[in-house]
């Protein structure tokens, strides 16, 4: 049988992570910027599609998390997705786009999750509506053209989303802490997923 987590108060983060070659290429990514002006923000984390970050103060909430997310995740699709594109946001952020339908399909299983989150949990909650793949945040102007001008050209990523993971932030980067596979169970309304966890 296995374990559950240690869980404790901090940050956590509920993501989408990439398969191993995808990570991999985006680290090649971040490594090249990184020749080119240095250290920055987010250099050294492994690439994901944020779907919610929080903080919990509250043990009894935090214990009840884990047993949440494995009720709601089964009745989730897989998605396949397809990044072929280098963007910039306003606040220094530059990232790999994925296509117009991946980002619909993104944005609707996003949100389905952040307000089963929301309703369910007292969290200090910051949902993500846009997902992206994070290159690099914190840059200046200077920085993310030289950034949007050496990534113009990169590789389509194509992978499926079947899973989503929650991390908690160590002493320096967002670490894994469990997996939620997707199996595509037909869906059920919301009013019956188990309101006494």
């Amino acid at each position: 049988m296995r374990t559950a987590p240690m869980l404790k108060n901090g940050d956590y983060s509920l993501v989408f992570e990439p398969p191993i070659a995808e990570i991999e290429y985006v680290k090649s990514l971040k490594e090249k910027l990184e020749s080119k002006i240095g250290w920055y923000h987010s250099c050294n984390s492994f690439a994901h599609i944020t779907i919610a970050s929080f903080k919990v103060n509250e043990k009894k909430s935090l214990d009840k998390i884990i047993p949440y997310l494995s009720e709601i995740a089964p009745y989730e699709m897989e998605i396949p997705v397809r990044f072929n594109s280098v963007d910039s946001f306003v606040n220094g952020v530059v990232y790999l786009k994925p296509d117009k339908k991946s980002e619909e399909l993104l944005k609707v299983s996003m949100s389905r999750i952040n307000k089963q989150l929301k309703f369910k949990f007292n969290f200090q909650f910051e949902f993500s509506s846009t997902p992206h793949l994070t290159i690099a945040r914190g840059l200046n102007h200077d920085q993310v053209q030289l950034a949007l001008n050496l990534f113009k050209q990169v590789s389509i990523l194509e992978f499926s989303c079947n899973c989503f993971t929650l991390r908690t932030l160590g002493s320096q980067q967002f670490v894994s802490i469990q997996k939620f596979p997707f199996l595509g169970w037909p869906p059920k309304p919301p009013d019956q997923l188990s309101l006494a966890l």
